[in-house]
């Protein structure tokens, strides 16, 4: 190998490197932005959750309340 060559070789492994240390950081990037977006879709099913387990009381209170009436 010439010395062009052994410097070509080693300016394309620079290159490779410098290309996968950035789609490493690409790809990291894409993690973060996934874990936020599912933790506040998280948050947001809760607070659904929350919701219905109060609708589910408030009817469950009224139906005690009418069979009160009709008993």
């Amino acid at each position: 190998m010439t010395g062009g060559q052994r410097s070509a070789s080693i300016n394309a492994a620079q290159k490779q490197v410098e290309f996968a240390t950035l789609d490493v950081q690409r790809q990291m990037q894409q993690l973060r932005q996934t874990i936020t977006s599912n933790y506040y879709d998280m948050q947001q099913t809760q607070a659904l959750i929350g919701v219905a387990d109060s609708a589910v009381k408030n009817n469950q209170e009224n139906l005690r309340i009418i069979q009160l009436g009709e008993g």
